[in-house]
């Protein structure tokens, strides 16, 4: 009886912090959906670039991402106008790239 009367007691707990929290757990949620759809978009468009040329490195396609208008010949001259290194591109895009890499394989 004991046991019973702790789960209900738990379960009561478990359930008022979930409601306290529901607003919080929600946004996280679409946060977390947003930056797996951005991901599925980067990963797709690197398999097309990748179905294109089967050589091209990490690089050149982060260049194609990123650079929309065609204004930069390499990565390192695009980001100079930017907040970010090249590292930190590559850094963004490799685990992306990777699988795009592994689904055409």
């Amino acid at each position: 009886m004991d046991k019973i009367v702790g789960l209900v007691l738990g379960a009561t707990i478990i359930g008022g912090i979930l409601y306290k929290n529901a607003e919080s757990i929600k946004i996280e949620f679409m946060k977390q959906k947003g930056i797996y759809q951005a991901k599925k978009i980067a990963r797709n468009f690197f398999v097309e670039k990748i179905k294109e040329n089967p050589n091209i490195t990490l690089d050149e396609a982060i260049l194609k991402f990123e650079d929309t208008r065609n204004e930069f010949s390499s990565l390192e001259e695009f980001v100079k106008n930017k907040s970010r290194t090249v590292g930190s591109y590559r850094k963004a895009y490799q685990d992306m790239f990777r699988r795009a890499k592994h689904y055409i394989n």
